[in-house]
């Protein structure tokens, strides 16, 4: 017996075939962020003053804002204090407390510790009085000091030459004749130490006279006289030179000298006593280096190529050198000469390691690279949404080689697509290493307008801050301009939306609005119930179920995305005539997917859904099964309906568009939930809004009945 074939189709919540269409449309976009401060009472510390070692009593000072501006301060602090006023003087070491009133519903409270501190910083200065020995073998000398600057309690250490300690009170006596240092420490103020000098002379005495060196190359031409009295007449003479070498030779006279500090130490050979003497002897403005200099331009960024080669004259040949960019006084080499150098200012010192000469140059290194040159022209955008057609061309000044950089993240050489915005550029030439930058808020950067016929324009009008505690007041006010009904929606700190235009009981933090309009909608893929015989073609007029509202239809771009599940072959022809040709061999549920596009590249994909229900005298004659399941609905889609089920054991099981099985079932029923599928998987979890497979089995063997359903949760 011959079968004939019913072919549904139909959108989607008809109950015998779906039609799941998604849309990409065009929506213009505005954004706004709006910020409510909090201008609840606030309290800042303008300046505490901490109770002082030399100052004396602390004091604390704030500045009150917010709130309803008339405040009741209330101070409490050690040993019972209080206060009302805002800023508090004459205070001692401890915590104090400070709770700030608006008489409305704000009351906010700050602490703050006052410290006992020499805060004034460390500043002992001593007024000494030295008595000197009598002789050289007498310990009659003494050192009476006067320390001030600090809090007035101090601890002494005493020590000789040698760092060996001596005393510990203020008053150093019966001292011998020599050096003596003294370490004074503020009692209160433990990091406050200074170390004083002094100097204890006996009858021996050294004096002396230099005549400066006025060469920084052998023979040098320094030299020392000394002459000692007060003693014997018969003296040892111990020299150290200024590199920490001695020497005994040479008596009371030294010639052929370089610059620097010499020390004499003369030992009365008689009485023992001795007396060192420091000396320093200086070289003149002719035992100055020479410095001759070559310098190269920088004429590239990266790496930089700028020089300074230094030749040293009328030296010994052995120096350190120490180069330094003028305006950050960072040292920037050690070497001889100064390489790999930017464009800038630069000062070299020079050490002559042998004859202790010095000199010093500055250098000027001109900067002679040449950043990227171009031209940026534009084209603005007249597309309200995606796909814009805004667009950038970078042109050159000369040819060469360049690394491009857009801050939309771009690199080619020029940018299209580009919405409504600034941009910027970081275009380098490889060659040089040169970068000119221009970013998004620069002057230079390209500002795309939005040319789109459909306007939209968002206009903050007024905002007010927050100043309750409690119950927030802060508002926000606006105003809309658009041709076409627009959506609005907010978001806020804490969880906050609303679509509301205007807010109002704010808390403080950042708002943005987002608002929108459709200004160019994707066409509409309709659909129509007809049928047709077995081993016969369906053929779909598209024109009759294609619709745009905008009247930019692209007819070129109908195609069929996605060919009929069966297997059966499938055609658009010129005149946008849908054939699905059927051959006899299929039944059940069957699916093709068609888009359309409008001129504007908005588009539609539609998955129509075909239900080839076939009647016969078998067991599954009369089976009916309703494949448009909406479990959030009202009505009958709650669950997948099956009626005229036969009198036999049966199992349902439905698998989703990957071939998984998501849900089975033994003999389903409509009239018990769990016993029939309404749109959850095996686990009770909600499955996804799609295309899903059914298949119905029978205990007795008969064929399997099988088919689509759509899920739309």
């Amino acid at each position: 017996m011959s079968s004939k074939y019913r072919v549904l189709l139909a959108v989607l919540l008809t109950l015998l075939a779906i039609c799941t269409q998604a849309v990409f449309g065009q929506t213009k976009i505005v954004q706004k962020i709006v910020h409510i401060n909090q201008q609840s009472v606030n309290v800042s510390l303008d300046k505490l003053t901490p109770n002082d070692c030399q100052v004396g009593a602390g004091s604390i000072a704030v500045s009150v804002s917010g709130g309803s501006g008339k405040y009741i301060y209330s101070w409490t602090g050690p040993s019972g204090f209080t206060s009302s006023q805002e800023d508090i003087t004459n205070l001692s070491q401890g915590i104090y407390t400070l709770q700030v009133s608006d008489g409305s519903d704000c009351i906010l409270s700050k602490q703050w510790e006052m410290a006992y501190a020499c805060a004034s910083g460390c500043k002992l200065v001593d007024v000494s009085t030295v008595t000197n020995s009598k002789t050289c073998s007498s310990n009659d000398g003494s050192i009476n000091v006067a320390i001030s600057g600090g809090s007035g309690a101090y601890s002494f250490i005493w020590y000789n030459k040698n760092f060996n300690i001596v005393g510990n009170t203020k008053t150093l006596t019966s001292a011998a004749p020599g050096t003596y240092y003294l370490e004074v420490t503020d009692t209160k103020n433990t990091s406050c130490t200074t170390m004083f000098y002094y100097y204890i002379e006996s009858s021996l005495k050294v004096n002396f006279t230099t005549v400066s060196n006025t060469k920084c190359t052998i023979p040098y031409t320094g030299s020392i006289a000394a002459v000692v009295t007060g003693g014997s007449g018969s003296y040892s003479y111990q020299w150290q030179y200024p590199d920490g070498q001695k020497a005994t030779a040479g008596g009371a006279s030294l010639a052929g000298l370089r610059g620097g500090n010499y020390i004499l130490i003369v030992k009365d050979k008689t009485s023992n006593c001795e007396v060192e003497q420091n000396i320093y002897l200086a070289n003149t403005a002719a035992a100055t280096l020479g410095i001759g200099e070559v310098i190269s331009p920088a004429t590239m960024c990266a790496p930089a190529n700028g020089s300074v080669d230094v030749t040293i004259t009328k030296g010994s040949g052995n120096y350190t050198y120490s180069w330094y960019e003028q305006s950050t006084g960072v040292s920037v080499s050690t070497a001889e000469d100064l390489t790999n150098a930017v464009a800038s200012n630069y000062t070299v010192y020079v050490a002559d390691l042998l004859s202790g000469c010095n000199a010093s140059k500055k250098f000027v290194i001109p900067d002679k690279t040449q950043k990227p040159e171009f031209i940026l022209a534009k084209t603005d955008n007249t597309n309200c949404s995606t796909p814009f057609n805004g667009a950038i061309e970078l042109v050159f000044a000369k040819s060469g080689t360049y690394a491009i950089y857009w801050s939309n993240g771009a690199i080619s050489q020029s940018i299209k697509s580009l919405a409504p915005g600034s941009y910027g550029i970081s275009v380098t030439d490889k060659t040089t290493g040169c970068k000119s930058i221009i970013t998004p808020s620069d002057d230079q950067a390209v500002n795309i307008k939005d040319l789109s016929e459909q306007p939209l324009e968002v206009t903050i009008d007024a905002v007010a801050d927050n100043t309750k505690c409690i119950t927030p007041n802060g508002s926000i006010q606006t105003s809309i301009t658009s041709t076409s009904p627009t959506s609005i929606s907010w978001t806020g700190p804490n969880g906050f939306i609303s679509d509301q235009q205007g807010l109002s009981a704010l808390t403080a933090g950042d708002y943005i609005l987002t608002a929108s309009i459709q200004c160019n909608t994707a066409p509409v893929i309709e659909a129509e119930e007809f049928t047709a015989q077995a081993s016969s073609s369906i053929e779909l007029d598209l024109r009759k179920i294609i619709s745009d509202r905008d009247n930019n239809l692209d007819p070129s771009s109908i195609i069929i995305t996605n060919m009929p599940r069966s297997g059966a072959s499938a055609s658009i022809t010129d005149e946008l005539l849908l054939r699905i040709q059927y051959q006899n061999t299929f039944k059940g549920i069957d699916s093709i997917q068609i888009q359309a596009c409008d001129l504007m590249k908005a588009c539609s994909e539609n998955i129509i859904t075909i239900n080839v229900e076939t009647i016969s005298q078998s067991k599954q004659d009369g089976i009916v099964v309703y494949n448009a399941v909406a479990p959030n609905s009202i009505g009958n889609n709650k669950f997948m309906r099956i009626e005229y089920l036969p009198q036999v054991d049966n199992r349902v099981s439905i698998f989703n568009r990957w071939g998984d099985k998501v849900f089975e079932v033994q003999n389903y029923t409509n009239e018990l939930p769990g016993k029939r599928f309404e749109g959850l998987n095996d686990s009770g979890k909600e499955l996804p809004t799609g295309t899903y497979f059914y298949k119905i089995e029978f205990a007795d063997a008969t064929n399997p009945v099988t088919g689509y359903l759509s899920l739309k949760q």
